[in-house]
């Protein structure tokens, strides 16, 4: 019975120590590609931060002043985070961005990021963000 209760605690406890990632976030996503580098603003809302599960608003403001938002759904184990959106703009296309990165010991996501026109892939720009919390 008792390793049983401590079966089931052990996880709780472990998301329990987690940083909460709850709130808001801002960084700068630099893309590049084999002629040009591009910078695109980006804010992240994190609604549920807690535990593995994360679920949001993402906003990114590009280079040539188009900005692009969609709802934010993610993953996180331990500093490892994983988040994505599809996303539009002042058109009725529709896009994708993922954001792959490690929490850093200053508090700081460090990571990759992805602006493309499909899930797969496709045509898009890559780069590498760092996000913040004030």
């Amino acid at each position: 019975m008792a390793r049983a209760a401590l079966a089931l605690i052990s996880p709780l406890l472990l998301l329990g120590c987690s940083s909460d990632l709850s709130g808001d976030w801002y960084g700068n996503c630099a893309f590049s590609d084999a002629s040009y580098g591009y910078s695109g603003a980006l804010a992240i809302s994190v609604a549920n931060g807690r535990g593995q599960r994360l679920d949001g608003a993402l906003t990114l403001d590009m280079f040539n002043d188009r900005s692009f938002a969609g709802d934010m759904t993610g993953l996180r184990s331990d500093s490892y985070v994983e988040m994505e959106a599809t996303v539009t703009g002042g058109e009725a296309a529709t896009y994708f961005f993922d954001l792959t990165g490690e929490l850093q010991d200053d508090g700081s996501l460090e990571g990759t990021c992805v602006f493309s026109e499909t899930e797969q892939g496709g045509a898009g720009l890559t780069g590498e963000v760092v996000l913040e919390q004030p």
